[in-house]
C-alpha cells in the first residue's frame, strides 16, 4: 500500500496537491456517501495524515527507499503502520534483528522435528516398529 499511489499525487507533490487529493477522495468514498467505501476511506486518511506531516512523510519516505512495506516481518508485530512510521532508525534495526532472531528459532525448531521424523522412520524400516 504506497500512500502516494491511495491519493494519486506523485512522490514529489506538495502539502496543498495532498490536500486538494485527499479532499477529492474523501468525499467519494465517505462511509456516509459510500457504504462499500469504508477501508478504502480509512486507507485515504492515514495515507493524508502521514505525507501531511512533514516529520511522518520523511520517516515514510525513508522505509520506501528501504523497501519496507506493511507486508514485511513488522506487519506481524505492528498492526498500525504509524507506529512503525515513529520509529527512530537504531529502534527500527533492534526490533527488526530481535524478529529475525525469532524466525531463526522457528526455522530451526522445525527443522529438528522433521529430522527427528526422518530418523523414527528410517529405524522403523530397518528395525521395525517399537512400542
Amino acid at each position: 500500500m504506497d500512500f502516494y499511489d491511495i491519493l494519486g499525487v506523485p512522490k514529489d507533490a506538495t502539502i496543498d496537491e495532498i490536500k486538494k487529493a485527499y479532499r477529492r477522495l474523501a468525499f467519494k468514498y465517505h462511509p456516509d456517501k459510500n457504504p462499500e467505501g469504508e477501508e478504502i476511506f480509512k486507507r485515504i486518511n492515514l495515507a493524508y495524515q502521514t505525507l501531511s506531516d512533514p516529520e511522518k512523510r520523511r520517516k515514510y519516505d525513508f522505509m520506501q527507499k528501504l523497501g519496507l512495506t506493511e507486508n514485511d516481518i513488522f506487519s506481524n508485530y505492528y498492526d498500525n503502520p504509524e507506529i512503525i512510521l515513529a520509529m527512530e532508525l537504531d529502534e527500527l534495526i533492534r526490533t527488526f534483528f530481535a524478529q529475525l532472531d525469532e524466525l531463526y528459532k522457528q526455522i530451526f525448531k522445525n527443522i529438528r522435528i522433521r529430522v527427528r521424523s526422518f530418523i523414527n522412520g528410517i529405524s522403523r524400516i530397518f528395525f521395525g516398529n517399537f512400542k
